[in-house]
């Protein structure tokens, strides 16, 4: 749970408690870990797998309506600032990466 609420920016209590809303509401479920049985891994249900691609065209739709009517130089002016007040104030992990195609938990 470190790991996720660190990349996440969350405090672990917080992260508990919206993992499991999330388990409850079907869209995750909890695995045991590989070599350490302390930890277990986040996974995506099939359920939470839909959810997440209907989200999609809804989130791509508000971020092109925030977009609207900046440049890209704008656009690509405000990432840097943005980029360099998370690095600045300890956010280290301001990239997001994309999940593998296939691979959910």
């Amino acid at each position: 749970m470190t790991q996720l609420s660190n990349a996440l920016d969350l405090d672990n209590s917080t992260l508990t408690g919206l993992i499991d809303r999330m388990e409850r509401s079907g869209y995750v479920s909890r695995r045991p870990g590989d070599s350490d049985r302390r930890a277990f891994r986040i996974c995506s249900t099939p359920q939470g797998l839909e959810e997440s691609n209907r989200a999609k065209p809804l989130i791509r739709k508000i971020n092109e309506e925030i977009k609207s009517g900046f440049s890209q130089e704008e656009i690509e002016t405000f990432k840097r600032v943005l980029t360099g007040l998370l690095e600045k104030f300890g956010k280290s992990r301001a990239r997001r990466t994309r999940r593998q195609k296939g691979e959910h938990c």
